[in-house]
């Protein structure tokens, strides 16, 4: 990190952006309960919503957590196009080793919401099977930010991730402020995904910046 003033404003702005990620977050939540109230259609987004976060933050999210930043770290005085090799290969067993833990999500889901859900009735089991069909995608969109998030980090660039939760909770609102005419299930699995595909896309454009996104022969 740089010396001098450099780490103060560094820490001023993760610590604001700390901070509004927070106060975002509960906006977040004051939006979702005066749309939705407490009733089928919340209890329903909430139980798939936990499920999809529950599997993403001990599966995928935690394997690039022990992984990325020390793997990348050591790579940090090779050659661009041999971090951008580790880089390319990292996404495309990332994305696709999500994608079909979520197809296999769904397909299981159905058994999850009988144990996690034994209360539910008719009407909230559809509406969750309704929404798990779009919000199980939140698993390799939200795999995509903690990665990007994680190489900028080993390359100490910090603001870009520190700065995702505060886009993905105002897209969050966003949506849910906008599509007062849309079916409650399509609009709660629109607004889960467009927080972390917009963040994936920001820090992918990131990655992409730094010149990650090209690859050379192994070493």
């Amino acid at each position: 990190m740089p010396s001098g003033q450099a780490p103060k404003v560094i820490a001023l702005t993760l610590s604001v952006l700390a901070g509004g990620a927070i106060v975002s977050g509960y906006i977040r939540e004051m939006v979702l309960a005066s749309t939705f109230g407490a009733g089928t259609i919340a209890d329903a987004y909430l139980s798939v919503m936990t499920v999809a976060r529950l599997v993403c933050d001990i599966g995928p999210s935690a394997v690039l957590l022990a992984g990325v930043v020390p793997v990348m770290s050591s790579l940090s005085n090779n050659s661009a196009k041999a971090m951008g090799r580790v880089f390319l290969v990292t996404v495309g067993v990332t994305l696709t080793a999500t994608s079909l833990l979520a197809v296999a999500l769904y397909l299981l889901m159905p058994m999850v919401l009988t144990v996690l859900g034994p209360g539910f009735d008719e009407p909230a089991h559809s509406a969750a099977m309704a929404m798990s069909r779009g919000i199980v995608w939140f698993l390799p969109l939200q795999s995509a930010t903690v990665l990007f998030s994680l190489f900028l980090n080993s390359q100490g660039r910090f603001t870009g991730a520190a700065a995702a939760p505060l886009l993905a909770n105002f897209a969050f609102i966003g949506v849910l402020l906008a599509t007062e005419s849309y079916a409650p299930v399509g609009r709660l699995w629109m607004a889960t995904l467009l927080g972390p595909g917009l963040t994936a896309f920001f820090l992918g454009l990131q990655c992409w910046r730094m010149g990650l996104f090209v690859a050379g022969a192994s070493d």
